[in-house]
C-alpha cells in the first residue's frame, strides 16, 4: 500500500499551526504572560495520541494482509472476494468470524493451487478446461481488484488518519488551555510558531492530558 501513518506522512503540525489560546483577560499589557505549547510533541507521546496512531497501524496491517493474501492467491472469486474482504477487516472479530475466514482461506489456497496444477497438465478433458477458463477469468479479475482495493485503502487511511490527527489535536489545545489559565498565560503559541518563551506548558499540557481521562 502507498499509504503511510499521519505520524509519518502529515504530522501532528498540520491541524496545529497556531495555538493562539486566550487563557487570561487581556491580549497585551503590562501584566501579559506568553507561553508555548509543543502541539505535535504532546499529541505523539499521549495517550490519546498513542492510541490513535495503533488504530491506524492496525487498520493498515489489516489491509496490507488482505492485498497480500489476494496477490499471492489470485484464483478468488468477486463472491469470495467481498466476503474475504468483510472477514478481514472486522475490528472485533468473533470466534466465528476467524473460524469462517479461516475456512475461505484454505479454498482460494486450493483453488489456486487446483489452477496451478491445471496449468501444467499437456491434455485437459472439456470439464477441466472449462473450470481452468473460470480460474483464468477470476486470476484476471483479482488482479483488477488488488489495484482498486490498494486506492480505496490508502484514501481511507488517509482520510481517518487525518481526523483523528484533527480530534487529537483539538484535544492538546483544549488541555492546554486549562494548563494555560491555571498559570496565569495570557496567549499560547505553537512551539514551532514561537519557539522562543521563558514558560514552556509542554510538559504540564502532556501530563494532563494523560491524567484527565
Amino acid at each position: 500500500m502507498k499509504f503511510k501513518s499521519h505520524t509519518d506522512a502529515m504530522g501532528w503540525g498540520l491541524a496545529a499551526t497556531l495555538v493562539g489560546i486566550l487563557a487570561g483577560t487581556g491580549f497585551q499589557g503590562p501584566g501579559a504572560k506568553y507561553a508555548i505549547v509543543d502541539i505535535a510533541s504532546v499529541a505523539n507521546q499521549s495517550d490519546l495520541g498513542k492510541a490513535d496512531q495503533a488504530t491506524i497501524q492496525a487498520a493498515q496491517k489489516q489491509r496490507i494482509g488482505l492485498l497480500t493474501f489476494i496477490s499471492q492467491y489470485r484464483v478468488v472469486s468477486p463472491d469470495s472476494a467481498t466476503q474475504l474482504r468483510d472477514l478481514t477487516l472486522l475490528e472485533n472479530p468473533t470466534d466465528q468470524n476467524k473460524a469462517d475466514l479461516l475456512t475461505l482461506q484454505a479454498k482460494i489456497e486450493a483453488d489456486t493451487k487446483k489452477y496451478s496444477d491445471l496449468q501444467a497438465e499437456t491434455k485437459l478433458s472439456p470439464e477441466d478446461q472449462l473450470i481452468l477458463n473460470d480460474f483464468q477469468g477470476r486470476v484476471q479479475k483479482s488482479g483488477q481488484l488488488l489495484s482498486q482495493w490498494d486506492s480505496e485503502f490508502t484514501n481511507d487511511l488517509q482520510t481517518k488518519s487525518q481526523k483523528n490527527n484533527e480530534q487529537v489535536v483539538t484535544k492538546v489545545r483544549e488541555t492546554a488551555a486549562e494548563v494555560a489559565k491555571e498559570q496565569g498565560c495570557t496567549l499560547v503559541f505553537d512551539a514551532n510558531i514561537a519557539p522562543y518563551s521563558s514558560t514552556d506548558l509542554t510538559d504540564a499540557t502532556l501530563q494532563m492530558m494523560n491524567t484527565s481521562k
